[in-house]
């Protein structure tokens, strides 16, 4: 198991796998409900919509994938060439999907927008983690550094002072007042 995520209501894991395997879990039975194909390699990063109806995969291939949970069936591919995909987070409405990795490229889709062509945004080094702020004004980049951006016109805000060499992971607090970040040095 390389990467989880549990629905909002709690009621289901989804897990992806090195082997390509996506998987959603009963987590109160304990039993499997359902196995997503994906035929593009490892999976490194799974997610829930907010409204728990979709789930999304991405990895080796540089695919991100979205499946109807309750039908299994495979509704959209999300290119962000030519980006590795290690990292992928909704926003809180379930608008914006960002997606990256190991580049210094991540990609930004608007669900919105018909085209669903995504903005290539850059940060310094790998991306392990991203993070929507409550109100969705913005969003954190977490890896090599742990960057601020602004949701609404996609631009850089600032980089955060952390004592480790690496950041894993880094949320808003929910009145968005304060970040914690865990890493290693």
């Amino acid at each position: 198991i390389t990467a989880v995520s549990v629905s909002p209501d709690g009621q289901f894991g989804l897990a992806g796998s090195n082997f390509g395997n996506l998987t959603l879990w009963s987590l109160k039975s304990e039993k499997l409900i359902k196995t997503f194909t994906r035929n593009t390699g490892p999976i490194a990063a799974v997610a829930f919509t907010p409204n728990g109806k979709y789930v999304l995969a991405g990895g080796a291939g540089y695919i991100l994938k979205m499946w109807n949970v309750s039908t299994g069936k495979e509704f959209r591919d999300f290119v962000p060439n030519p980006i590795s995909l290690e990292a992928v987070a909704l926003s809180k409405d379930g608008r914006y999907i960002l997606a990256g990795g190991k580049g210094p490229k991540f990609a930004l889709w608007d669900l919105k927008v018909k085209s669903l062509k995504a903005t290539t945004l850059n940060s310094p080094g790998i991306i392990e983690n991203f993070s929507f702020s409550q109100n969705g004004r913005y969003f954190l980049t977490s890896g090599v550094r742990l960057r601020l951006w602004n949701l609404l016109d996609r631009s850089y805000v600032r980089d955060f002072k952390v004592k480790s060499v690496f950041v894993e992971s880094a949320k808003f607090s929910p009145d968005d007042q304060l970040i914690a970040s865990v890493g290693w040095t």
